[in-house]
């Protein structure tokens, strides 16, 4: 994933935002997957953007999904650790407040979360992104072209696959997933002052224990193309 596309991305919606801070018209695109841990996102977005652009062709415009690399622009924009920025939604809020407060001349937590939205924007005008995660549906709620996505499964069966995708005990899996969702929903709520759980927020929910990785994705690519977003 090249994260050039993400640069020039947000270059472009940076001197085209307006004072009130909303995104710029939208000329592709978007989607955003927020998900309850132990679901496979980032697998996902991936296979959902290769079937599109199997499908669809590339062109000079692929679809990409985004996680890792969104983390990596805005940690190098602040000159901050990777870690820092990538724990933003993963991390309970006030240890994140005291790490940002431990280092002279680093920005808030607000204010990282606030360039992750910017991101965000800027993908969404660039188009065929697939964002995951870090509240996007409720930082692209309601822009055009948009389609939101979460994904859910019961809880033990989550243990099960965090536990396998990370080789790890049960144990361990059991209660990392229960931290990690509970750090996601609190950065959401604190940061966003959205709950991750309000159904309005999304346009399709997946239960992932149902299906496959691949006919999940295939569900969300034929969202997106009834939707007609792979033309925009």
């Amino acid at each position: 994933m090249n994260l050039d596309v993400v640069r020039s991305a947000v270059s472009a919606t940076s001197s085209a935002m307006t004072g009130s801070g909303a995104p710029p018209a939208v000329t592709g695109g978007v989607v955003t997957i927020a998900r309850q841990t132990g679901t496979g996102a980032p697998k996902i977005a991936t296979r959902v953007c290769e079937i599109l652009n199997e499908r669809h062709g590339a062109g000079e415009q692929p679809w990409l999904a985004y996680d890792k690399n969104i983390v990596h622009t805005v940690a190098e924009e602040h000159g901050l650790a990777d870690e820092v920025v990538e724990k933003l939604d993963e991390h309970d809020q006030n240890t994140l407040d005291e790490i940002f407060a431990s280092v002279t001349g680093q920005p808030t937590v607000h204010e990282v979360g606030m360039k992750v939205a910017r991101t965000m924007r800027g993908l969404a005008r660039n188009g065929r992104a697939v964002i995951v995660g870090r509240g996007g549906a409720v930082i692209l709620k309601g822009i055009p072209h948009s389609l939101h996505i979460r994904l859910v499964a019961p809880l033990e069966w989550r243990i099960r696959s965090w536990a396998a995708a990370n080789d790890a005990s049960l144990d361990e899996a059991r209660t990392r997933v229960a931290q990690l969702d509970r750090d996601r929903s609190e950065y959401v709520k604190a940061t966003l002052n959205h709950s991750v759980d309000d159904p309005e927020l999304y346009d399709l929910v997946v239960n992932v224990a149902a299906l496959t990785v691949e006919h999940t994705a295939e569900v969300i690519a034929r969202a997106i193309e009834e939707l007609h977003l792979e033309d925009q």
